[in-house]
Formats: C-alpha cells, structure tokens, sequence
C-alpha cells in the first residue's frame, strides 16, 4: 500500500491533514511518514504487527502509513469502545509492537515495546519479535464484533483495499478543492477505506473530528472547516438533522455518503429536506469485504432510499436459499453472496470460521436480501435475526422501518421472544411519553399484516447496541 499512498500524497503536495492540534500538508506528512518509518523499519522486521492506538485520529493515521512505508501490518483500534474492549484485541492479535501518541493511555502489564509517534521514542527496551510469515501480503488487521461484541481480525489484501478504493472512486468524486469530515475512528473499514484512503487518492483536505459525538461540536466544526463531504450512520445524520431543524442553519455539504446501518425511508427523507441540493449515496458493505460491496447512486436516492443499489465495479452478487444454497430469482429472498477481489483472505487465527465464512471464492454475508427485477439490491436483515411465525418469514426490519415512522416512536428493535413470538421494545419520544401501548397496537394493526404484529410490547428508556452502534437483537423472555 505504501507505493499507492506514496504516489497520491506527492500529486497533492498542498493538501492537508488537519485535527484541532496541528495541519500538515501532504508534503510535510510524506516527511514525517519517512522519518518515523525509517525507524520502524530499522527495529522492525517485515510484517511486524502494530497495534495503533492515539488520542488524536490523525496521528492513527500517520501511523498507519508509517507503518507501510516499513513494510509492517497496521491493526488500528479505538480508545471510544473501552479499554476492556481493545485489550480484547490485543490478547488475540498479540502485536509486535504498540503505537501511540499518548503517554496516558493504559495497555496493562504487555512484553511489548510502546512507540510514541509523536516524539519518535520507544518506551522501553526491546524485546524478541516472532514474526507470523502467514502475513505476507496482508495490508491491514482491521478487527470486527458485529453484533457479536466478539472481536474477529479480518485479513484484508493490498489488492483488495485497492480494488475497493478504485470502486468507490468510481462513483465518490472529490479533488483538492474538497475537505472531508472524518467524524468516526479509522478503526471501522467503511472510515478506513471509505473516507480515507478515498480521500488520499484524490487530494482531498483531510478534517479528523476527534471529540465524541455531540451534534452541535460537529455542526460547528463542519462550518468552520467548510467541509464538502462527510460520511456516516444513519443514526448519525438523523441527530444532526434534528438539530439543524432547530436551528434553521445549512451546512455546506456537497456530498453524504450513509453506510453502516440499514437506511429507512422516514429517515432518508429527513435528511433530504435538511441537504436538499446534496449528493447522497447510500451504500452497502462489511468489513470482510474491504468494506464496500455495492451503492445506490445518488440520482436513485429519493426513489429507492431503503434499497443499497448496486454492485461495485469487480464484484458480484447473488442470492441464494438458506436451506437448498440454490442461486435465486429476481425478488425471491435470501442469504447474500459476494465475491470479488475485496474479499479478505480470512479471519486472523481463525480457520474454521474463514471455511464457514468464504465458500468456494464466494463471501456469505450472513444478510438476508433480495435484488428487484431492476436490479436494485436491498437487505433486510441478519441471518440469525430471521424470525418464523406460524411458518413464515419475518424481517425485523420491515417492522420497524413501519414503527419508527410513527411520529410517537424514537426508536425501536423487534426481535423473537422465548415464545416464538414477535417483541418489539419501544423508545418513545419525549412529547409522547403518554402514549399507551393500546395505542401502539391499534395504531399498528393500521399498519402492519397480521403476520408482523408484536405480541408483545415493552416501553424502555434504552436499546442495547454494540460497539459499532449496531441494534443487538437478543431472543428475550416475554414479561410475566
């Protein structure tokens, strides 16, 4: 990757990296990169795994091009999850050494040697390094849960990152003139790839918003930086949105890119009334494919804002039955495969699991879905969020996508209870905080066919998600 990145740093030697501590050209950076590679490389074999772990998310990412120019494995983490969760990742990956710009940051008792990319110094002595020639032509561990909240470290190529990057190029333009919000850690792929290896192949300004989220910091920082593009959730954009109704103000966003959750209608029209003249693409991935597999352009977006569009450019779709593996017709649903040279080589120390996960080239997905006569792709669900009544699939998602348009609800997830029935837990918004559940359900017997109704409803203050932010649907028991 270093040859790619080192190549596109040098055509934009002006443009920027900027975080609220410091800016660097790409100039200085290709500086930079070079002196703290040159000491990586001199004390580090070739694939070396580095754990990167930073306060500020742009020096994550000096490090990760640091650690291409050395020629050593990245495995970036992320300090918002816990400390509990990157330990996780660390006992599984056990990495040669462990990047930081921060002296407070704590690893525990670990016989590994600590590298500050700020000041260039290791913090303790050296120690034996084993390295895992299984790596070889590995480009990045970036770790997963899913909803699992289990750490996974998916292996993803040089040649993969790359034919992602060129994909996404394809329909994601920016040049120069462009500054990009990079409002979430480099440790999720669609951030990693999506945002800022696309950005840095087309010489865009580089903004890492390094607060935790709070729409109004973000809003601020978004005008401040004049940014043309941002990237995120769903849930994200929904909360800015909410604010930005408030407050009347227009953002100067060229370009959204949604990824990272399923898109509702309700919610994809609340954030077109707030970025009317805006270019947004909703798109679909999962990190194990380096993370993009297709995209809805962004002319289709008012039209088919809950579908996720098409296949990228080198990739390939199709949809076959759980229970036969028989590729399936327009319209009929089921398992989503993909195969494409994005595909990771597998899951790190992982084998079994790789054997399960990629089958004869092809990538199962684990998400159910189908592709319209059109060829719209559209997913509606995790495999093992399918719920069967009385014989029939449901779709978690379809349930909420009617529920959260009523304009009681904030929030909910459905899910299978102990019963074999349809749950269905509600966040209610403040205004409403009088509405019975005998309201819901009349209200939803307006709305849904019989087979979808919840027999069981529960009003709470919180839904569990994981790390990720991701709905962590779990068969409950129904209140006695």
């Amino acid at each position: 990757m270093w040859k790619y990145v080192n190549e596109a740093l040098k055509k934009n030697l002006k443009s920027k990296f900027i975080s609220d501590s410091q800016n660097l050209t790409y100039e200085k950076i290709l500086r930079f990169v070079k002196l703290r590679g040159e000491q990586l490389q001199k004390s580090f074999p070739r694939y070396s795994k580095c754990a990167i772990l930073c306060e500020d998310e742009m020096y994550t990412a000096l490090a990760i091009i640091s650690c291409w120019f050395a020629g050593l494995i990245p495995i970036p983490l992320s300090k918002n999850y816990g400390e509990k969760h990157y330990k996780k990742i660390l006992l599984q990956s056990k990495p040669n050494l462990i990047i930081t710009d921060s002296d407070s940051i704590s690893f525990g008792k670990r016989d590994v040697q600590n590298f500050n990319i700020r000041g260039g110094n290791y913090s303790q002595q050296k120690f034996d390094i084993e390295v895992d020639k299984s790596l070889k032509g590995i480009s990045v561990i970036l770790y997963t849960s899913g909803t699992t909240g289990i750490p996974k470290g998916v292996l993803l190529t040089h040649q993969g990152l790359l034919t992602n990057i060129i994909g996404i190029k394809s329909y994601l333009k920016l040049s120069h003139l462009d500054n990009i919000m990079i409002a979430r850690s480099l440790y999720h792929c669609s951030v990693f790839t999506g945002e800022f290896l696309v950005a840095i192949s087309q010489g865009a300004n580089i903004y890492f918003f390094n607060d935790s989220f709070n729409p109004m910091k973000l809003i601020t920082k978004i005008k401040e930086n004049n940014i043309t593009i941002c990237g995120g959730t769903p849930t994200l954009f929904k909360q800015v949105v909410t604010l930005l109704e408030r407050t009347k103000e227009v953002l100067p966003i060229k370009q959204l890119s949604i990824s990272g959750e399923c898109l509702t209608q309700e919610t994809a029209s609340i954030v077109r009334k707030a970025f009317k003249e805006s270019m947004i693409f909703n798109s679909y991935g999962q990190t194990e494919a380096s993370p993009r597999i297709s995209y809805l352009p962004s002319q289709y977006f008012d039209e088919y804002s809950d579908s996720v569009g098409f296949a990228l450019p080198s990739t390939k779709i199709k949809i076959c039955s759980k229970e036969s593996g028989e590729i399936l017709p327009a319209d009929a649903r089921g398992i989503i495969y993909v195969k494409s040279p994005s595909v990771m080589k597998g899951y790190y120390k992982e084998k079994i699991l790789t054997q399960k996960t990629i089958q004869k080239g092809w990538l199962k997905t684990n998400d159910f879905g189908y592709i319209d006569n059109k060829g719209f792709l559209y997913v509606l669900s995790r495999v093992d969020d399918l719920i069967i009544k009385a014989g029939m699939n449901v779709y978690p998602r379809e349930i909420e996508n009617i529920i959260n348009s009523f304009k009681e609800v904030k929030e909910c997830i459905v899910y299978q209870n102990n019963r074999g029935g349809i749950g269905v837990d509600v966040i209610l918004e403040s205004k409403y905080s009088s509405f019975s559940k005998q309201e819901f359900l009349n209200r939803s017997l307006e709305s849904l066919p019989q087979f979808q109704m919840p027999n069981e409803v529960n009003f709470v203050k919180k839904i569990e998600k994981s790390i990720s932010e991701k709905l962590i649907r779990r068969k409950k028991k129904d209140n006695v």
